[in-house]
C-alpha cells in the first residue's frame, strides 16, 4: 500500500518530468544583482530556454528551498545518473532532461513498483517497452501459500508433470510445515507423481542472492480466510491464484480427501491454462492481464 502509492508518486513526477522544456542556468544580469547572494556563475536559476530573459523571480523561489551549493550537487548526482545532461555557452550552463535516462527510470518504477499493471499507476500511459517472451525460453516459476504442504506442492508437482520442458516449477511458503500433509503427499502418488524429491520449503530460499531466477510468481493462499499473501519485490510478472487450504478441512478422512481433490483439480485446471498461453505472441503486460484473468476465473475442477 504505501510503498506502491509512494513509487506511484515518484513514477507520476518522472513523467511530468517528461514534458518540461530543456533547461537552461543563467548567470546574473537583472537589476536584482545587488539583491542576490555573491555566486559568481552560473547555476542560478532553472528557466526554460526560450525565456532566458525572465527576471530572477524563479531564482529567488528556488533559492529559498535549494542553497546554490546544493543544487550544484544534485544537478551532478542527476548527470552521474544519466537523467540530465549539460553543455557550457559561455558563462551559462545549459541543462535538458536526457530522454533516454528518463524513459529507463518510468519503465523500471512502472515494472517494480506497479507489477507491470497499467491500472495500479497513474498516469497509465506509460509502459515499458513490448517484452515477449519466447518460446525456446524455460521459465521459472514460483508458487507460494502459508504452509508449504498442500496447496503451493501440488502446483509444483503439476506444472512440472504438465509442461516439464517449458517450466521449472518451485514451491514455497510463508511459515512452512515441517513436513508435507500426508493426504496432499497420498493424492499426489495416487495420479503418478513422484514425491520423493517433495519437502516443505521457505520463501526465503528463493530470496537471497544465491535464489534462482524466477519469471512467474503465484500465491496460491486464501485472501478470503485472511491467510498471509506476500507480495513478492522485482521485476517477475505475479498473480494471485487464491484457493481454500484443504489441510484446515474438517470431517472424516473421506470429506478431507474430497478437499484435497477439489484443490488439486482446480489447480491442474488453472496451470494446464496457464502453460497453454501463447508466450511467442504476448508481450509483458498482455501476460500479466491473462494470469491475473486464470485467478479471477472459476475453473471447475
Amino acid at each position: 500500500g504505501t510503498t506502491l502509492g509512494a513509487c506511484a508518486f515518484v513514477a507520476a513526477l518522472a513523467c511530468l518530468s517528461l514534458a518540461v522544456a530543456p533547461a537552461v542556468l543563467v548567470p546574473r544580469v537583472s537589476s536584482a544583482a545587488a539583491q542576490a547572494p555573491a555566486n559568481p556563475v552560473d547555476e542560478t536559476a532553472w528557466l526554460p530556454s526560450t525565456r532566458e530573459s525572465r527576471p530572477w523571480t524563479r531564482w529567488w523561489w528556488l533559492g529559498s528551498a535549494v542553497e546554490p551549493a546544493n543544487l550544484t550537487a544534485q544537478l551532478t548526482a542527476l548527470r552521474d545518473a544519466g537523467l540530465i545532461a549539460m553543455r557550457r555557452d559561455g558563462t551559462s550552463l545549459l541543462y535538458s532532461i536526457d530522454m533516454t535516462g528518463a524513459q529507463a527510470l518510468t519503465n523500471g518504477l512502472f515494472t517494480d513498483c506497479c507489477q507491470g499493471r497499467p491500472d495500479l499507476c497513474s498516469p497509465s500511459a506509460i509502459l515499458p517497452p513490448a517484452r515477449r517472451h519466447p518460446m525456446s525460453k524455460t521459465y521459472s516459476v514460483l508458487f507460494i501459500c502459508v504452509g508449504n504442504s498442500a496447496r503451493s506442492i501440488f502446483a509444483e508437482s503439476i506444472l512440472r508433470h504438465e509442461a516439464g520442458n517449458k517450466f521449472i516449477a518451485y514451491s514455497a511458503g510463508v511459515t512452512p510445515y515441517s513436513e508435507l500433509n500426508p493426504f496432499a503427499v497420498e493424492l499426489l502418488q495416487s495420479k503418478g507423481h513422484d514425491t520423493g524429491h517433495l519437502r516443505s520449503k521457505t520463501v526465503e530460499e528463493f530470496q537471497g542472492p544465491d535464489a534462482p531466477h524466477l519469471d512467474f510468481v503465484f500465491t496460491v493462499c486464501d485472501l478470503a480466510a485472511n491467510e498471509v499473501c506476500p507480495p513478492w519485490p522485482g521485476q517477475p510478472i505475479s498473480a494471485h491464484w487464491g484457493m481454500p487450504d484443504p489441510v484446515k478441512a474438517e470431517g472424516t478422512d473421506a470429506e478431507k480427501r474430497l478437499a484435497f481433490q477439489q484443490a488439486y483439480g482446480l489447480l491442474r485446471n488453472r496451470i494446464r491454462a496457464f502453460a497453454a498461453l501463447p508466450f511467442d505472441t504476448l508481450d509483458a503486460v498482455a501476460l500479466q492481464h491473462e494470469v491475473d484473468a486464470l485467478g479471477r476465473d472459476t475453473i471447475d475442477a
